[in-house]
């Protein structure tokens, strides 16, 4: 996603053409708005204004509503195109209209049978790109269709990287842990529950740029009656275990950030006791010499196979070989 200022100084030739093809017939909005009445400045009015602002001045709806629409089926055909354009530039003048809000202090109030036409574009789920765009769940949007903007999707293959635990063995939650089996305080899981509910990162942002963000969520948890390393112990048991609480991972973003260091430790200390496991079967690896990551079992079986690929190249380059001389 651009930000519109940002795609009106692009000077991608596609872009360009595809700009001017769509502008075709169409003309700029014209509306009657209104101005706020002439009054003397003063600290009364200053904060009305600021507060007006932050109350009135909220465009997140109507902008959701416009892109519903954009995304709907009814945009791209012939017999209900021009209802859903109607739509779009009714709630392109709303959107105005609010941008303005604090400096007129007017809004138009649309008629029964237009609120109603509006309603029929507006009463369902967010594009499916706002999965990606705005962190939504699968259950928050539609499915994904044709719309511009998630044809995205069909540039990017599927990554052929993925990380399976099939076998659970494989990763246990306790070589995070300085003490796996702490009691959880239900009231640690609720506070940072809290705390992280609506902070956001900077994605791609160094370090210090999200240090506020992360200042405030610690400072939040030390007023707790607990260590640190206890409120991280209970906050793994909850996220890698019990999943009463945290059921998503963009809770752990935060909790890495925050008990990174810690988690660290854990895993250093832990690491002869938990961590040493046969990448094929999970089994621990008992008395583990060098580097080996497979048990004996696993690593007879692995080797036999190994072999046996190596053979058949050979052979396969052995008959390809002959075959040349031979032409």
């Amino acid at each position: 996603m651009v930000d519109g200022d940002k795609s009106l100084v692009v000077q991608d030739e596609t872009i360009i053409e595809v700009a001017k093809r769509n502008q075709q017939g169409t003309v700029p909005l014209y509306y009657n708005t209104r101005k706020a009445p002439k009054e003397p400045v003063t600290s009364d009015s200053r904060y009305r204004g600021l507060s007006t602002a932050f109350t009135g001045g909220n465009i997140g709806i109507c902008s959701n509503n416009i892109s519903k629409i954009k995304n709907s089926q009814e945009i791209r055909n012939p017999e209900t195109k021009q209802e859903a354009m109607d739509c779009l530039r009714w709630l392109c003048m709303t959107n105005n209209l609010v941008i303005d809000f604090a400096k007129t202090l007017y809004k138009s109030t649309p008629p029964k049978e237009v609120k109603e036409i509006i309603s029929k574009y507006t009463n369902r789920k967010l594009p499916a790109f706002f999965k990606y765009a705005k962190d939504k769940s699968d259950n928050q949007v539609e499915e994904i269709n044709d719309c511009i903007v998630n044809r995205i999707f069909t540039l990017y293959d599927e990554s052929k990287f993925k990380i399976k635990f099939a076998d659970k063995r494989r990763f246990d939650y306790r070589i995070l842990m300085s003490n796996p089996d702490i009691v959880i305080n239900d009231n640690v899981l609720t506070t940072y529950k809290e705390a992280t509910r609506y902070a956001k990162l900077k994605i791609g942002k160094e370090e210090i740029c999200n240090a506020p963000v992360i200042g405030d969520i610690i400072s939040t948890m030390q007023k707790l009656n607990y260590a640190q390393y206890e409120i991280c112990d209970m906050l793994i048991k909850d996220m890698f275990k019990e999943h009463r609480v945290f059921k998503d991972s963009r809770c752990k973003d935060f909790f890495f950030r925050i008990y990174g260091d810690i988690v660290y430790e854990n895993i250093v200390t832990n690491k002869p006791k938990y961590g040493l496991v046969c990448v094929d079967c999970g089994e621990p690896l008992v008395n583990n010499r060098g580097n080996r990551c497979r048990c004996p079992k696993c690593q007879k079986a692995y080797r036999t196979k190994y072999l046996a690929e190596a053979k058949r190249k050979s052979r396969a380059m052995s008959t390809s070989s002959t075959s040349k001389k031979s032409r």
